[in-house]
């Protein structure tokens, strides 16, 4: 926990002296900041960095740092979301709908666990249908059994069968 805390720190004062890498430094502080979000399972300190990254316009797409630091910040976003959308599922979402802003920058994997996670509170928040499309999106673009499992589980839910056939049965997958 100390050398995160420590790394936190120095990446907090190094990006007000060097701002010419800045983005780099950025980078930095966003590995620092998921390794203590995790330590302490609060996003806080991601939001630290979230927070500064849009309010210093750090560009995140052009320059030889914009796919890592980019990736970094949509990695970061995703960890805040599992971290806070069962208590703080409106702030969760605001996460989301940043990564959902530029989808097409992100990787699919990372797409298809932020469609997952955007079903997932929509479930919680008896959006039903809207759950069902988020789960579809994340399982067109990376097919997993958590997210399969909550699709079927919101089918039920809606009194729907999946449409994939099997010797001309409808199934639900397991």
């Amino acid at each position: 926990n100390k050398k995160w805390l420590e790394c936190t720190a120095e990446a907090k004062k190094n990006i007000k002296k060097f701002k010419e890498i800045e983005p780099w430094i950025l980078s930095s502080w966003a590995r620092c900041a998921s390794a203590l979000a995790g330590k302490f399972e609060s996003p806080k300190p991601i939001y630290e960095i979230l927070t500064h990254a849009g309010q210093h316009q750090i560009d995140l797409f052009t320059g030889p740092w914009s796919k890592p630091l980019l990736t970094d910040i949509c990695r970061l976003r995703i960890q805040a979301v599992e971290l806070d959308w069962k208590t703080n599922a409106n702030a969760a979402w605001k996460q989301l709908e940043e990564i959902f802003k530029i989808s097409n920058l992100v990787d699919k994997d990372m797409m298809a666990k932020a469609n997952c996670l955007g079903g997932e509170i929509s479930q919680s928040k008896g959006l039903l249908k809207s759950a069902k499309t988020l789960f579809e999106q994340a399982l067109s673009m990376n097919e997993t059994k958590g997210c399969r499992d909550r699709l079927n589980s919101v089918l039920l839910a809606l009194n729907e069968k999946n449409q994939e056939r099997n010797h001309g049965k409808n199934l639900l997958y397991f």
